[in-house]
Parts: structure tokens; C-alpha cells; sequence
């Protein structure tokens, strides 16, 4: 009796572990990336249950997250490790694979564990050129990411897994990047220092981001002013501190540097934090700033269908509420008490006030309207600057032909303008645009700030009104500061 059970130990010790059969899919189809239904759901949960795709992917959509995962399966079960859709059926769910899914999902157990596949290896790094600015200065910042198909960064929002980005900072910040791929996930982060060219004689202290998805990294910025740095350390509120750093302020030469010190924490766990600069002083430690801290969960990775043109999906707190957003075609772009139209260009400035029209024309940008969404930095959000001083801003007068004149297609008109307060250099160029935007002609484009040109009409040009405008620039590869129209209507031959 003794020998019958040791030999039943034996045989159940050399046995294999048995997992329990994964639900049977109604497939009655063949799959492939693209397609959607409920059949496709059917096989997200049977993938699910094979440890092959992550949970929360059953979207009834079968994208590049279910057609990897059913390579892994084919991998696995089939000997398919590589190919195509069209050669082998690499990534498809046709006939052989129906088959074997079939045979896993029907049979009570299976003979070995089910492996967990090995996520893709996602990796990203970013950087910033100049790493050190003065304020209202710009840097670039620069990212690029391997096995990714988008990301996200902190402070711009959904980008490409490779490209760059002029950035405007106001402060020292450390801008984040989360970037996707197949069940990985890739984070990486890089800090522009902002310095100001003032001190102040109390300390400052501010925090950048302050909040974020977890691992949340976070460049705590301090000006000591008339303190004794050496004495300051940030108290993180996660139970670490660290202490301060002097930076480089890359000030012009001749201009003083401030004392600008910074020390960066990486918080890895979800709550809010209440960050705290520290001074000890003959054993006394004072508290001088706080900054709150919130560090959320990293969200989902969500599989949907490609958006339609113009549309994007909207995350929402879970893949489920996950929003389609489609904005208005040819939408225009309100801001700042203007409105722009959808293609249209307007100057926005970064200041309203400014100590000279020069420094207004200096940060100033053009920013055009896409169908609701305004091209170039945010921080250029003013529609108008005005100068303190009593300098006189370029301006220019159509002198010739009159608005509302006729002008008959093969006649030669004279088109007169007269330039005020132009900087040496500049030019004027001359052009007719139809007021429906369909019809365009340059004229000229490196006539002087004042004078005359006599054009002829196209005996083709379109029996329309057009805007004949004139615009001064301060060099011929200077974008327009300036610009004035009259309204000429175009007639047949002989008027």
C-alpha cells in the first residue's frame, strides 16, 4: 500500500501544472487590423485570458495592441514567429488560426503554464537647447522615443513619437514625456532654467510641474535673495529631502547673474505632497515656502479606431470614457476680444505693454487659424501691444487708386503709397488678394517705402472685387509689420 502511494506522489510530482481552458470565441470570420465587431471583442477576452493582451483593451476594435497580441499567440501555439499578414498570415486571424484558438480554448487543460509575453522594449529621451535661458528668451525642446506610437508631454499635450517644439517658459521648468507602446510604457523628462536678470532680497520658491502622472518628475526652483543659501534644503513631503544647487543663468556678458538655486525630486507613488524650503539656522529650522504637489496614476492604454480626419479622441478617466471629438469645419479662432477666420493669419504679442514699438514688434509672432486651433506659442495671447514711449510706429497710405475704383483687365493702372516712420531698409511690397481668398497676384515685392508703380492688368484676371494692399516690411526677408488695402473691382476690356 505504501509503494501504490508513493508511486501516485511520483506521477502527480512529474505531471505538469494544468490551467484551466480560456473562453471559446464565436469567430466566424477572418480578422485582421482595421476591423471591428463582436467578434473581435470575443477574441480581446480570449487574448486577455491567454496573458497574450493587457486588460481593459476590449474595445471591439482590432488594432496594432490585438494584432500584436495575436502574434504572440501564434508565436506560441503555431510556430509563427515572424512574416506577414499576406505571407504566412503573421498578425491575421484566418483558418489555421480559428483552428488553433479552437483547440486551446476547447480542451479541459493544457500541458503548460500560459507565459506572460515580454512587453516591447519602449525608450524616449528629450533635451533642451539652450539648457539655460534669461526670461523672454526661447529654447528648443527636442524628444524622440524607439517602439512607441504616441506620447504625451506635460505642459503641451498629445505629440509625435519623434519631434520638436519652440518653448517660451516664464520660470524653470521640467517638461515630461510619456510615450506608448505595446504594454510598455516610456517616460522621460528634460528642465529648462529660467533666470530673471532682478533679485529680490526675500527668498522665492516655486515647483514645476505640480502635477502629473506617476513617476512624477518635479525641479524645485529657489532665489535665496539676501539669505545665506547654504542654509536652505527642500523637505519633499515624501519623507526625503535634498539640497539646493546653484544654476547657470547664461546671462549676456556684463549683465549679473542671479543666485538662482534648483534641486529636482522624483515622486513614485500616487497622493499629494506638500513640499517645504527649509532653512536651519543655530539649530532652528524656519519654514519658508510650500509648494502642493499631486501625483495621479498613470492612465490607461486605450486601443481606438484611427479618428476621422479632423477629429481626436478626448481621454477621458478610462478607456470607456474615452470621448470622439470632431470640432467644427473651418472653425474660427477667438482670442483676446478678436476673432481670426479658419486660414487666415493675425500678429498676437507675448506682453501688452512694452516699452517701445520695437520691443511690441519683438515679441510679437503671426499665428494662424487650422479649423478652431491657432498655430505658434500660447503665450503670444495678446491681439494688441502698446508702446510707453513716444516712438512712432511704421505705418503706410494707398494714395492711388482711390477705394471702390475700376480697373479693366489689359489696362496699365498707377498704384501710388506713401511709407511713415519706416527703419532704414525696409520695403514695400504690393499685391491684389479677391475678397473671397480664391485669387492671388504679387505685384511687386521689393518696392521703396514710398513711390509708384504702374501695373497691367491680366486680361485673364477674374471680373471680381479684389483688395489691393500694400505692405511694409523691414527687410525683403522680414514678415510684415504693416499693412494698408483699398477695394478695386476688376471690369472687362475697355471697363
Amino acid at each position: 500500500m505504501q509503494k501504490l502511494l508513493l508511486s501516485l506522489g511520483l506521477v502527480a510530482l512529474l505531471l505538469p501544472a494544468l490551467t484551466s481552458a480560456a473562453t471559446c470565441p464565436n469567430l466566424y470570420r477572418n480578422l485582421s487590423i482595421g476591423m471591428s465587431g463582436s467578434d473581435v471583442r470575443e477574441l480581446q477576452v480570449f487574448l486577455i485570458e491567454t496573458r497574450d493582451l493587457a486588460t481593459g483593451n476590449t474595445t471591439g476594435y482590432f488594432g496594432n495592441l490585438t494584432r500584436a497580441a495575436v502574434r504572440s499567440f501564434q508565436c506560441r501555439e503555431m510556430g509563427i514567429c515572424s512574416g506577414s499578414e499576406a505571407a504566412n498570415g503573421y498578425g491575421r486571424v484566418g483558418p489555421k488560426t480559428r483552428e488553433a484558438i479552437q483547440r486551446v480554448c476547447s480542451s479541459t487543460a493544457t500541458s503548460y503554464p500560459v507565459p506572460i509575453p515580454s512587453p516591447t522594449n519602449s525608450q524616449c529621451s528629450m533635451s533642451v537647447s539652450p539648457a539655460s535661458i534669461t526670461l523672454g528668451l526661447s529654447s528648443l525642446l527636442t524628444w524622440s522615443s524607439t517602439n512607441a506610437n504616441y506620447g504625451t508631454i506635460s505642459g503641451i499635450g498629445t505629440v509625435a513619437p519623434h519631434g520638436s517644439q519652440t518653448i517660451y517658459p516664464t520660470q524653470t521648468a521640467t517638461y515630461t514625456g510619456t510615450f506608448w507602446g505595446h504594454q510598455a510604457v516610456a517616460t522621460c523628462s528634460a528642465t529648462i532654467m529660467v533666470a530673471s536678470l532682478t533679485t529680490s532680497s526675500n527668498p522665492s520658491f516655486s515647483a514645476s510641474p505640480t502635477s502629473g502622472e506617476a513617476p512624477l518628475a518635479v525641479t524645485f526652483t529657489v532665489n535665496p535673495g539676501d539669505a545665506a543659501p547654504s542654509t536652505f534644503y527642500v523637505d519633499f513631503g515624501d519623507g526625503s529631502t535634498g539640497p539646493l544647487h546653484l544654476l547657470s543663468c547664461g546671462a549676456p556678458e556684463g549683465v549679473s547673474c542671479p543666485q538662482v538655486y534648483t534641486v529636482s525630486h522624483t515622486y513614485a507613488a500616487v497622493g499629494t505632497y506638500i513640499a517645504k524650503l527649509k532653512r536651519t539656522v543655530s539649530s532652528q529650522v524656519d519654514n519658508l515656502g510650500v509648494a502642493t504637489i499631486t501625483v495621479t496614476a498613470p492612465r490607461q492604454i486605450c486601443e481606438h479606431a484611427n479618428p476621422p480626419v479632423g477629429c481626436y479622441w478626448q481621454p477621458g478617466a478610462t478607456c470607456a470614457q474615452d470621448q470622439l471629438i470632431c470640432p467644427t469645419a473651418n472653425a474660427s479662432c477667438p482670442l483676446d476680444g478678436v476673432t481670426v477666420p479658419h486660414g487666415q493669419t493675425r500678429k498676437f504679442y507675448q506682453q501688452r505693454v512694452a516699452s517701445s514699438w520695437s520691443m511690441c514688434q519683438t515679441f510679437s509672432i503671426d499665428r494662424t487659424c487650422n479649423n478652431g486651433v491657432l498655430s505658434g506659442a500660447t503665450s503670444y495671447q495678446y491681439a494688441s501691444c502698446t508702446a510707453t514711449d513716444v516712438e512712432s510706429a511704421p505705418a503706410i497710405t494707398i494714395t492711388s487708386p482711390q477705394s471702390g475704383a475700376s480697373i479693366a483687365r489689359g489696362s496699365v493702372i498707377g498704384i501710388s503709397w506713401q511709407g511713415q516712420n519706416a527703419p532704414a531698409g525696409s520695403i514695400v511690397r504690393l499685391s491684389m488678394v479677391s475678397t473671397d481668398g480664391l485669387n492671388q497676384y504679387v505685384l511687386t515685392a521689393t518696392a521703396p517705402t514710398s513711390g509708384s508703380f504702374n501695373y497691367t492688368v491680366p486680361t485673364d484676371m477674374p471680373l471680381k472685387s479684389f483688395k489691393l494692399y500694400a505692405s511694409l516690411a523691414p527687410s525683403p526677408v522680414s514678415p510684415d509689420t504693416t499693412n494698408t488695402y483699398v477695394l478695386v473691382t476688376v471690369t472687362g476690356v475697355g471697363g
